[in-house]
């Protein structure tokens, strides 16, 4: 019977992802249950450091975004109604150094962006993170206070990822985290609570990825019977490294996989039915997107291009003591991105 099982080395003490010439430390390769790595990179102009949550329901998410990219800075925010289909977000270039500096540690410090019609606020606190986001388009205004609680003993994803000396990764991702709070859009309220099965994920990055980098990624969370149910997959990027961010979590524990997942997709239509697989078959699921995001600006010496679609999974995933777990209309997203950075 498959299981989600790892061979991968487990740290469990404060480790610094770098040395102090900024190379790659290989001691602190391998995954973590808590977020115990040191993200400080000394080298200035290739780094890559981010923070992104997501908070998801049946009905909407909301989004929020900051990245240091050393030669550039990004902020930026989008709500969508899955019911209409409908997002509306902004998003803004900073010039370097302008906008606060990000810890390198997770909870390391309050991420606060003040741009005049757009704000938006990363707070932490003992139990919870305060999400703040207030912004304005011509069309429409967009106030959210949303509450991600840190339940006690709740694991998380950290994974410190080797290309070469000089190129490495620090992904800590947490997922499944209840959330509570609201969104108002031209004085509409939309809640999250449980009810509608909300829930935040955090996308924490601090690294140096090569010039030319592509990967796939796939979350999501949800209630199954009287157990919070949820994952973090990712492929490409990680393959060959002898690492994965593969990870599946019930009740707030992490099952760690070992080996690599396929995305399979249509790239050229990313709003048809996507399918995520393991070789051991831990992993089977299929996503069927309700909504598409999308960015086409990969130009042939820098530029992006992302397909990201949210929507519901079906299938089953297995725990690390091969007990098969259904999923059915589970919220999440899959994602294709390509950057020459």
């Amino acid at each position: 019977m498959p299981e989600a099982s790892t061979h991968e080395r487990e740290i469990t003490r404060s480790t610094r992802i770098a040395t102090k010439r900024g190379r790659l430390d290989h001691d602190a390769v391998g995954f973590s249950r808590t977020p115990v790595f040191d993200g400080t990179i000394s080298r200035f102009g290739r780094r890559k450091r981010w923070e992104y949550w997501c908070v998801t329901s049946r009905t909407h998410l909301l989004s929020i975004t900051y990245a240091d990219l050393d030669v550039i800075r990004l902020a930026s925010a989008w709500f969508v109604d899955l019911a209409t289909n409908e997002r509306i977000e902004v998003s803004f270039p900073l010039a370097p150094l302008v906008g606060p500096k990000l810890a390198a540690t997770v909870a390391g410090g309050d991420v606060v962006v003040e741009l005049g019609l757009f704000s938006f606020a990363i707070r932490e606190q003992p139990t919870a993170t305060r999400l703040e986001a207030s912004f304005r388009t011509p069309l429409h205004r967009v106030d959210a206070e949303v509450l991600v609680a840190k339940p006690p003993g709740h694991e998380s994803l950290n994974v410190v990822v080797p290309f070469d000396d000089e190129h490495f990764q620090l992904t800590s991702k947490h997922v499944a985290r209840p959330a509570r709070g609201l969104v108002v859009v031209d004085g509409r309220v939309h809640r999250f609570d449980d009810r509608n099965e909300s829930f935040g994920t955090l996308d924490f990055g601090r690294g140096i990825f090569p010039a030319h980098t592509r990967w796939n990624w796939s979350a999501g969370a949800g209630v199954v019977g009287d157990r919070v149910v949820g994952w973090n997959f990712g492929g490409k990027w990680t393959d060959g490294t002898g690492v994965t961010e593969n990870g599946l979590f019930v009740d707030g524990r992490l099952h760690k996989i070992g080996e690599d997942v396929r995305f399979e997709y249509d790239r050229d239509r990313p709003a048809r039915m996507w399918r995520i697989t393991s070789p051991s078959g831990a992993v089977e699921l299929e996503l069927t997107p309700k909504h598409l995001k999308q960015v086409d600006a990969l130009g042939p010496k820098l530029g992006a291009k992302l397909d990201l679609a949210f929507g519901t999974f079906r299938g089953r995933v297995f725990t690390d003591h091969g007990e098969a777990i259904e999923i059915r209309d589970l919220v999440g997203w899959a994602e294709d991105f390509e950057a020459r950075w």
